[in-house]
């Protein structure tokens, strides 16, 4: 029951958007033996911020790229995440938010996705 007060708090907290214009697939997916796919559109070059929080809303990913770089480029984009956390290490099994940030000339949109991670 914690549990479940816990993730609906964090889910709260970052319940933004939950989109569609970002998939990751495999999903579920392993950190120990896999890697899973951010999947999303951009409308023009912009510069992109991944951020991944476990359930508990600790980060434990980031990644920042360029815009006009590779995985910041205009139309579909495919980031892989090897489930690793900024350290290098496999995160544990359990949910996690991504929360993707793309920031246009024009403004910013936020989108976010539920990753779950099974070992």
């Amino acid at each position: 029951m914690r549990f479940l007060v816990i993730f609906l708090l964090i889910f709260t907290l970052f319940s933004d958007v939950f989109a569609d214009d970002l998939v990751n697939y495999p999903n579920p997916f392993s950190s120990n033996s896999q890697t899973t796919k951010l999947r999303y559109t951009l409308t023009s070059d912009a510069e992109v911020n991944i951020k991944i929080f476990d359930l508990f809303g600790k980060l434990v990913f980031e990644k920042t790229i360029n815009a006009g770089e590779t995985y910041a480029k205009s139309g579909l984009n495919e980031y892989p995440w090897d489930g690793k956390n900024n350290n290098g290490e496999a995160v544990r099994s359990g949910g996690y938010i991504c929360k993707l940030i793309i920031k246009y000339s024009s403004g910013t949109v936020v989108l976010k996705r539920k990753i779950s991670v099974v070992n």
